[in-house]
């Protein structure tokens, strides 16, 4: 009575441990996408920065050249 009933246990638990593998997997591969994902962010992050200051730089030298037309006006 028991032992048939033991077996089936067995089984279902071979089941469970390999579908945990596959999902365990899965999670492995989610995490290297992920990870990949972050480092592809930070490149463009930087990117944006180097970007960003040039721009910071040309529009500092607009409005000095503003500054230097108004000030020739106001003369």
């Amino acid at each position: 009575m028991i032992v048939p009933e033991l077996n089936s246990i067995k089984k279902e638990n071979a089941k469970i441990k390999l579908s945990l593998g596959l999902i365990n997997k899965r999670l492995d591969d989610v995490n290297r996408h992920l990870v990949d994902q972050s480092r592809r962010i930070d490149e463009t992050n930087k990117r944006t920065d180097v970007v960003r200051e040039g721009l910071e730089q040309k529009i500092d030298a607009t409005n000095n050249r503003i500054d230097q037309l108004t000030f020739q006006v106001a003369r």
